[in-house]
């Protein structure tokens, strides 16, 4: 099997797990444990860090690009953490 198809089938099979988790602790334990107010202010928490997120990297791909060649962080390994 191919390097590119045996790590497809490993992403889509870690994918489904991710899912399967993601709907066990909203759909079986967050109504058990939690009230709905605090559900409430959980989604409303995610929904906002999730446009926040979307705003702090707006621009930052395109930024490193631009300015890294002419830094000297290049140097010291910086780099691999910024992608």
């Amino acid at each position: 099997m191919g390097i590119i198809k045996k790590q497809s089938i490993q992403g889509t099979i870690l994918l489904y797990i991710g899912v399967f988790i993601g709907f066990i602790t909203t759909a079986v334990l967050f109504p058990r444990i939690l009230t709905e107010e605090e559900i409430g202010l959980i989604n409303t928490l995610l929904a906002y860090s999730i446009v926040f997120a979307q705003f702090a990297t707006l621009g930052f791909n395109s930024v490193i690009t631009k300015f890294l060649p002419i830094s000297e962080i290049i140097k010291t390994g910086i780099i691999i953490f910024s992608f």
